[in-house]
Parts: C-alpha cells; sequence; structure tokens
C-alpha cells in the first residue's frame, strides 16, 4: 500500500525530473496522462495558507518547475491572445467576488491561486509547450494508448468490483453505492468515478477511430490497430454509463458535420448557454428532454438528469439574490439537500453572472481559436484530428453545464495548445554581428552605416 501524499510527491518529483531529460511537449502530455490515470483520485495534499494539491495540480506544479529550470526560452516564445485576456479576468474576478462578500484579501488571493492552479497554469504549460499538429497527435497517441492499458483493468473491475485504488491507496475515492449496476459494478481504477472512466473510453474510442483511419497507430501500441480499437470499445461496454454510450453516437454526428460546416464545433457548445439562458429568462429548465431519454430505454439517465435539472431550478432563486458576483464559494449560497453536479451551477453560486460570463467567454475563446486551427490545417489527418479534438471540447462544455461531463478532455491544456497554433510562435530577434571596420565607422557617426546594419533582412 502507497500512502496518497506520497503518491503525490513522487508524481511532482517524477514530472520535474521527466523536463530535465525529455523535450518539454513530451515530458508535460506523458506527465499528465500517467499521473492522470495512475495518481490517487479525490486526494490532496493540504498546507497552512495554499489551495490543496491534488494529483492535477502536482503534476502542474511539477511541470512548472520543470518549465522554469530546463525550458525557460520557451516561455519568452508564447504571443499573446485574446484569450489570455479574458483568463486573466477569471483570475481577477474569482478574487473580487470574496471582497465583494467581505470574506477579505487572502481569501482574496486563495480563490485566485485555485483558479491560476486549476485553469491558469494547464492552459499556459499547453500554450508554451505543445507548439505544433505534431504534439497534439502525440497526445491523443498517448491518451488512446492509455485507455488501451485501462481496458483490462476495467473489465476486471466490471465482474469483481472497484478495488484497485483500495488496494494501492486504501481507500475508495468515491461512493461505493453508484458504481453499481445490474449485478455488476462501475469500473473506477484510479480515477475520480466510474462515470469519468466512461467518459475517458468515450473519448479514445473517437480519437481511436480517426488514428486508425489515417493508420497513426500503426507501432504505437503493441497491438494490432483494429484490435487496440476494439479493446478500447469493450471498455467503454462495461463501464455501464449511458452518458458515454450516448455521447459517441453524438460525436459521430457531430464530427461528420464538422468537416462540412467550419462553425459546428462552436455551435456544440451553445445549448448549454441555451439552457442557462432559459432558466434564468423564462424559469424553463427543458423538461422536455426527459421523455425521449425514457422512451430509448435510458429511465436512470433520464432520472439523473431530472435531478440535476431541477438542482438548478432550486439553485436559480439564491443565484438571483446576489446575481452580479456570486456568494464566494465555502459552500455559501448552496441548498441543501441539492447536490452541485453542474460546473455552470458551482460558477453562478459561487462568482455570479460576471465570473461565469468571463469564464464562459474564455471558454469559448478556445473553442473558436481551436475550430479556427483545425479549418488551418492541412487536408487530411491533421484537420480530422484537430476538428475531432475541437468538436470534443465543443461537447465538454455543453455536457458540462448540463451536469457530469460525458466526454472526457483536458479542456485548458488542449486549449492552450490550440491557441498557440492559432497565434503562432515568437520568433527571437535576430542580431548581427558588425565587423572591426564597421564598429570603427559607428563610432566614427557614420549614420549610414548604422542605418544598414540596425534592419537586418
Amino acid at each position: 500500500m502507497i500512502h496518497p501524499d506520497l503518491a503525490l510527491y513522487l508524481g511532482m518529483l517524477l514530472t520535474f525530473v521527466a523536463f530535465a531529460r525529455l523535450p518539454g511537449a513530451k515530458a508535460l502530455i506523458l506527465a499528465f496522462v500517467i499521473g492522470e490515470l495512475v495518481l490517487p483520485a479525490h486526494w490532496a495534499i493540504n498546507y497552512a495558507q495554499l489551495p490543496p494539491v491534488d494529483k492535477e495540480r502536482a503534476i502542474w506544479l511539477g511541470a512548472l518547475l520543470g518549465t522554469a529550470v530546463f525550458h525557460t526560452r520557451a516561455l519568452a516564445s508564447v504571443r499573446w491572445h485574446a484569450a489570455d485576456v479574458l483568463l486573466l479576468a477569471v483570475v481577477l474576478s474569482s478574487a473580487y467576488t470574496s471582497i465583494d462578500n467581505g470574506l477579505g484579501k487572502w481569501d482574496a488571493l486563495a480563490m485566485a491561486g485555485q483558479v491560476i492552479l486549476s485553469t491558469g497554469l494547464p492552459y499556459m504549460l499547453g500554450r508554451v509547450h505543445l507548439r505544433n499538429i505534431g504534439d497534439l497527435a502525440y497526445l491523443a497517441k498517448v491518451l488512446f494508448w492509455g485507455a488501451v492499458v485501462y481496458a483490462p483493468l476495467a473489465v476486471w473491475e466490471f465482474r469483481m468490483s472497484p478495488q484497485f485504488h483500495d488496494t494501492v491507496y486504501g481507500f475508495f475515492p468515491h461512493t461505493w453505492s453508484q458504481q453499481a449496476r445490474w449485478g455488476f459494478y462501475r469500473p473506477v481504477v484510479f480515477l475520480r468515478h466510474g462515470l469519468r472512466v466512461g467518459a475517458f473510453f468515450c473519448t479514445c474510442v473517437m480519437i481511436g477511430m480517426v488514428l486508425n483511419r489515417h493508420r497513426l497507430l500503426r507501432w504505437s501500441v503493441p497491438l494490432p490497430p483494429w484490435l487496440a480499437v476494439a479493446s478500447v470499445g469493450v471498455g467503454l461496454l462495461v463501464c455501464m454509463s449511458f452518458g458515454p454510450w450516448l455521447a459517441v453516437p453524438l460525436m459521430v454526428i457531430v464530427f461528420g458535420a464538422a468537416k462540412r460546416w467550419r462553425w459546428v464545433p462552436f455551435a456544440a457548445g451553445l445549448p448549454g448557454v441555451a439552457w442557462l439562458t432559459s432558466v434564468f429568462l423564462t424559469g424553463s429548465t427543458w423538461t422536455w428532454m426527459i421523455q425521449p431519454l425514457k422512451d430509448i430505454g435510458a429511465a436512470g439517465r433520464a432520472e439523473t438528469l431530472q435531478y440535476r435539472l431541477d438542482a438548478m431550478a432550486e439553485h436559480a432563486g439564491n443565484i438571483r439574490q446576489r446575481p452580479w458576483f456570486g456568494y464566494g464559494g465555502w459552500g455559501r449560497g448552496r441548498v441543501e439537500r441539492w447536490a452541485t453536479d453542474s460546473e455552470a451551477l458551482v460558477f453562478l453560486v459561487r462568482n455570479g453572472f460576471v465570473g461565469a460570463g468571463v469564464r464562459y467567454a474564455w471558454l469559448f475563446c478556445i473553442l473558436l481559436a481551436a475550430q479556427r486551427a483545425a479549418w488551418l490545417a492541412p487536408v487530411g489527418a491533421q484537420r480530422e484530428l484537430l476538428l475531432l479534438l475541437a468538436c470534443i471540447m465543443g461537447i465538454r462544455i455543453t455536457s458540462g453545464i448540463f451536469g457530469v461531463s460525458s466526454v472526457y478532455i483536458p479542456l485548458e491544456l488542449v486549449g492552450g495548445a490550440m491557441t498557440g497554433l492559432v497565434t503562432g510562435v515568437r520568433q527571437p530577434r535576430p542580431t548581427l554581428q558588425a565587423s572591426p571596420v564597421t564598429q570603427y565607422h559607428l563610432r566614427a557617426g557614420a549614420g549610414g552605416a548604422k542605418a544598414a546594419i540596425g534592419k537586418p533582412r
């Protein structure tokens, strides 16, 4: 048994070592994927007066330290984008929420620090290190390879119950009762919940199909490509979650439409915003979505969706009492006995309409960057891969608004990479070494020679 604190410290240390031995992009991708799939879930190292450090934040902090020590020149190559300004606004709005609620400057700094650790760091690391389409293709391959490794573990837990996390780290990361389905079990392995495992397999099935279609899986996994994709599909089936099952045909439809109309990835993120607008302007929570799910046999999924729609309706009154900057977190503004699974609900209660609006403006800004990067890419495998990632980002935004996301993507990391593809890389200014004769004329005041050297081609 490994103590969870020790595992997080080792993850941070190994991430730093990876940046010392590998190129920045490869180190960041391997550290993130391996850390996400192996380190303990729902556990954090707590420091006095500092935000808690869970497994994602441990990886980001190790990557930040490795970048600062071994890849300092990469930091100077980042060009500014509108999304960077909006991210700064997200941090400032989170801090001002605490001040507006009278919680003090230290609480404001803590709230800003949490946003920086959870959102700002992965976004900026993606901007700094994932600079081209090849880096994103490598991320897609490593995610798919991780799903291939996870598939037999998921099948074992499906039959024998989720025990790996408890065996290795000594505790179960969630409520046990939520993992039992129809006489079997939802696999959890080392993720937060069985739903997250299903979302992970759902995304990797689509990634595997696109990579295999363009023959990009050869030699990248120690299996025939078709068998590797099939194993991930089996992992998806044993996750016992209707959300990820329904998300696969949805992604196929959205992805097929995106190859014809470039606005589709951006439009995929709009239904959630339309629903929020309906809730607060008309009072309608779109309960008409429940019956179609029941008609296709997804009664359990319909029940959980109904619960989340009702939770938003129950919290709407509290949100209207402090509409602009919210309640500032720490459980303030929440209605008892109602969970806040929806990301939008969390943002609205904690940060109000201003904070949530700025955050979703930032999300749609990076989604626009992803859409543009996809259509700027060459026709073929590169464009299809970027289009798929952009479509997953849009679906991820919408599903996160309604409740627990049915697709998995490191949204901030990929968003930073997509923004970097659009802005390009800042090149260092070339310098010319003047000859001794030229230096003599410059010291003598020969203005023509100075003009000729000062403007390199």
